[in-house]
């Protein structure tokens, strides 16, 4: 009998199938040798990718702990303000020394410019937060806490007089803003008195 030359041909893997066998062990080669090379260089701490990099802590500012410095922002802090404050307390009185019932566009021009006060109390405020009164300068800051508190009460008052239009309440609060800002030039003379004193040790040069 008459055998097929194909008898003893093995059987065959179609080609597109061994080459797309070849390359997929080609790629997983590759895939593991990247692998140990990136993890060679991570372990001797030169890993070419920052994301493998711990994150480096900034440091926060901390407060001063030095007296003179204490005393110099906060004494600079009062002296950059008390003026302001006082002027915009002054032009309040000038604005609102005038209301009428009748003048719409008056009590409007009082009524911002106790806003104006405010504004400029509050950070007057806001900056003493960041240089608080050293010890030695502690009776300023008691001064200018209760000139604070006489200022919203002040400012209080005239609102209402200009909510209502009644004059009386407004001059109310103009006699508060007067009272708060002879408060205001007590505290800068004593910051000078305790300067000259008990507080001679911390002038800052």
């Amino acid at each position: 009998m008459r055998m097929s030359r194909n008898f003893y041909r093995l059987p065959t893997r179609p080609r597109r199938q061994t080459i797309a066998t070849l390359r997929g062990g080609v790629v997983v080669v590759v895939v593991v040798a990247c692998a140990a090379v990136l993890i060679a260089l991570v372990a001797h701490g030169s890993a070419p990718f920052s994301v493998f990099s711990a994150p480096t802590a900034t440091a926060l500012p901390t407060a001063t702990t030095d007296p003179a410095l204490l005393a110099h922002n906060f004494t600079s802090t009062v002296n950059n303000n008390d003026l302001s404050l006082r002027e915009d307390m002054a032009a309040m009185g000038r604005a609102c020394g005038a209301v009428t019932a009748s003048t719409a566009s008056t009590w409007s021009t009082c009524n911002a410019a106790i806003q104006t006060v405010e504004n400029t109390m509050q950070s007057f405020q806001d900056e003493l937060t960041h240089a608080p009164a050293p010890p030695c300068f502690h009776a300023v800051d008691t001064t200018l806490r209760h000139a604070f508190v006489v200022i919203q009460q002040g400012s209080q008052d005239a609102t209402n007089g200009v909510t209502a239009q009644d004059a009386s309440e407004v001059n109310q609060g103009i006699t508060l803003y007067t009272q708060a800002s002879t408060q205001l030039i007590t505290a800068m003379n004593e910051i000078y008195a305790l300067y000259a004193t008990t507080c001679s040790g911390l002038a800052h040069g």
